[in-house]
Formats: C-alpha cells, sequence, structure tokens
C-alpha cells in the first residue's frame, strides 16, 4: 500500500504541469461535433486532478447539475490515467499499458515532460481532438470485445490495448499510415469499416496472447513483457485493403496537419502568454517572492517581473522568461 501512495502522489504532482492545464483548458472550450441523429454538441471533460468532475457538479442546483452534464457527459470524462493508457496504446507499448494505470502513467509522463521540453506547440487543439478520437476508439473497442461472441471472459484490458498497438504499428510500419482520427472526431464514433477491422483483430489477439511460452502460465503476467509483444508485433493479421483505405490517412497527410497545427499553436501561446503577463498585474508580486523563497527565479527572470511590477512592457524574451517562471511556480503548486 506505501508504494502505491507514493506513485499517485506523484501522478498528482504532475496535474500541475502546464501540459495538463493546458489539455484541460482545450477540453472546457473545444465542443465535439454532433453525432448522426443528434442537435445537441457537448465536451469532453479533462479531469487534471481528481475529483474535479465531481466537485464541478457539487453545489449546483438540479437545473444547473442537469445542463453541467448535458454539457459534460459522464462517458465523455476522461482522467490522466485514462489519457496515459490511450496514448501509450497508440504508440505500440502495450506491453506497458498492461502494467497498470501508475506505472504506465509515469512512462507517459516522462515522455510528455521530455517532448514539453522540447517543443509544447506540439501539444495542440489538434493533439486533443485526436486524443479524443482515440479516447472513442479505445472505448468503442473495450466495448466490441466485451460483447463479441467469442470473448469467453478474462484479459479483455489486454486484448484491448495489444489490438489498438497492432493496428497502429502495422498500418505505419506495412502502410506509411494511421488511422484517421479526424474522421473519428467528426463523427464521434468509429465507422462501420474500423469496426470491421478491429472486429476481426481483437480476435485474432485474443488467441495469440495466450499462447505463452512454456515457462509462463500467467497471461496477464505475460502481456507485460516485452517479448509478447514483440511476438504480436510480428503478426499477420489479413484485413482487405479497400478496407483499410477508407479508414486510413497517409503519414505524409498528417505530418502536416500537425505542422499547420503547431504554428497555429505557437501563435496562440504567443498571444496567450502577452495577455497573462497583463492580466496578472500586481499578483506578479507574489509570483516573484514565491520563486524567491523557493529558488525558482533565475536574475533574468527577477529583472522581468520586477520591469512588469514598474510598470514597463517586457520584450518578447522578457514575456518567455516570466512564462517560464510562471511555469516552475505553477508546477510547485502555486495557484495561478
Amino acid at each position: 500500500m506505501r508504494i502505491l501512495r507514493i506513485e499517485l502522489s506523484e501522478a498528482d504532482f504532475f496535474s500541475n504541469h502546464p501540459f495538463h492545464v493546458r489539455i484541460e483548458t482545450f477540453s472546457r472550450r473545444i465542443s465535439s461535433p454532433p453525432r448522426d441523429g443528434q442537435f445537441a454538441q457537448s465536451k469532453w471533460f479533462y479531469e487534471r486532478a481528481r475529483g474535479q468532475y465531481k466537485d464541478g457538479q457539487a453545489y449546483l442546483s438540479e437545473a444547473k447539475r442537469k445542463q453541467f452534464l448535458t454539457e459534460y457527459p459522464r462517458q465523455q470524462m476522461f482522467t490522466k490515467t485514462d489519457l496515459a493508457k490511450y496514448e501509450v496504446s497508440f504508440a505500440g507499448k502495450p506491453h506497458i499499458v498492461s502494467q497498470g494505470a501508475q506505472k504506465n502513467f509515469i512512462s507517459f509522463a516522462s515522455e510528455i515532460a521530455k517532448t514539453w521540453e522540447k517543443d509544447d506547440a506540439y501539444f495542440s487543439e489538434q493533439w486533443f481532438k485526436d486524443a479524443v478520437a482515440k479516447a472513442i476508439i479505445f472505448k468503442e473497442v473495450d466495448k466490441m470485445v466485451m460483447s463479441a461472441e467469442w470473448y469467453q471472459g478474462g484479459y479483455k484490458a489486454n486484448i484491448v490495448t495489444y489490438s489498438l498497438s497492432w493496428l497502429s504499428s502495422f498500418l505505419k510500419a506495412k502502410k506509411n499510415s494511421g488511422i484517421d482520427l479526424t474522421m473519428v472526431w467528426n463523427a464521434q464514433t468509429m465507422s462501420n469499416d474500423l469496426i470491421s477491422c478491429f472486429e476481426k483483430v481483437t480476435k485474432e489477439i485474443a488467441i495469440k496472447i495466450q499462447q505463452t511460452p512454456d515457462n509462463v502460465r500467467n497471461v496477464t503476467e505475460w502481456c507485460k513483457k516485452q517479448a509478447c509483444w514483440a511476438g504480436v508485433e510480428r503478426m499477420e493479421i489479413d484485413l482487405a485493403p479497400d478496407l483499410l483505405e477508407s479508414v486510413t490517412k497517409s503519414h505524409d497527410m498528417i505530418k502536416e496537419e500537425k505542422r499547420d497545427s503547431r504554428k497555429t499553436q505557437k501563435l496562440d501561446n504567443e498571444v496567450s502568454a502577452e495577455v497573462l503577463v497583463f492580466q496578472l498585474g500586481s499578483k506578479w508580486q507574489e509570483v516573484q517572492n514565491y520563486a524567491m523563497a523557493n529558488r525558482l527565479i533565475t536574475p533574468e527572470q527577477d529583472m522581468a517581473i520586477s520591469r512588469i511590477l514598474k510598470g514597463k512592457v517586457p520584450t518578447t524574451v522578457q514575456t518567455k522568461l516570466l512564462m517560464k517562471v510562471l511555469e516552475k511556480v505553477r508546477q510547485e503548486g502555486f495557484e495561478i
């Protein structure tokens, strides 16, 4: 139990990382397209910190609570560990997902932190929409396996993550493509063709992961091994070319869309930074005091804050320095 508490605290601590703040902001602002036959738009609620979804309804009147649930349906709420599960599955690491929510989250957090440090604009509105599309696919494949005639119970979580990883890996290696996530986002569900692909893949995967080596009896433990994924990844599953063509998008097109989305995000970051710098006003004094007390500030950043407090307009470089300070103090728990 002690180890579990430590891991949970690490996950909670990471919730203050600006990556999670940005995804939370997207989730409160971006409406998803209505499904066929529906008219009302809704949103996907990202729970950056535990209890946010419940707390958001706690003191609402019955009418306001119904309005909240219409805007943020319960089935469209996902947590940090859920997001990690979706992303790591599509990244082709089902053996990591199979090791459990907390170990998978720590692995995910490490990769996110590295990418954020290199280029935070990578995490754009398009990234958020793609992440939601992955959530839709994961949830629907999970239901598909549960209701499949061949499913006899057991290993469902492993079957799902391995199936998503296999198809993603297969498309990238053999077809130079990926699942058309934009199509899934726009429809808010999988197409019939994508369902057909996963119906075949999940059945084959279910058989494969239970074919353990002679010295291994526990399927769940076997699925946590890199060797298990290596064997599954090499599998040949016959999927009709025309079926695949209807549900995929070339990697060249995916890369181009990501480049465009990054450019837009960089512009959004610059505008948002300038607005935030002036919105904080006198609170910069609190930020400065907190940062100095906790040794989170450089001399250059200190000078930039002093400039703001004197009512002077910061340069572009100074604005970037100010945003770095905000990132550091926010991660330490300072409320902006």
